[in-house]
């Protein structure tokens, strides 16, 4: 899967971790995953082998959020990697967040963004010429 535009939010990912062991966040702060993005890590989400940072007591969850400005339906949808990369060469281009999601505390952080997709080449814009003058024939003997 092509990826373009990536970005990598784990120096924020951290700072707020260092935040919360410091005390200048709550774990009511950084612990307020709704229940929709709960349901959508429960239901769409990668399972992964990495403990919540927070509670430690369960794995995280990877949720891929998916978004298209072309798209008429679907777009700001949960999806899992794998749908995500078979989407991919066959969509126009889109944009995907990754969100990490504890299912037991409610921890969440956006991991990283890209975009992916069949780049989109903008169509060229044709000029609108004036119409064309019909060509009149004058005599200047008849003047």
């Amino acid at each position: 899967m092509d990826q373009r535009r990536f970005i990598d939010y784990s120096f924020q990912r951290r700072a707020v971790l260092r935040e919360l062991a410091e005390g200048r966040r709550t774990r009511e702060e950084v612990c307020d995953a709704q229940a929709y993005l709960k349901q959508a890590a429960a239901y769409h989400g990668d399972a992964t082998e990495r403990a919540c940072p927070v509670c430690a007591r369960q794995n995280v969850d990877l949720v891929h959020y998916v978004f298209g400005d072309r798209w008429k339906v679907g777009s700001g949808q949960a999806r899992t990697a794998r749908q995500v990369a078979e989407m991919a060469p066959i969509t126009s281009e889109f944009s995907v967040y990754v969100v990490e999601v504890c299912r037991g505390c409610g921890w969440n952080h956006l991991i990283e963004s890209f975009s992916t997709g069949v780049p989109v080449t903008p169509k060229r814009r044709r000029s609108r010429r004036a119409p064309a003058t019909p060509e009149v024939a004058i005599d200047l003997n008849d003047v």
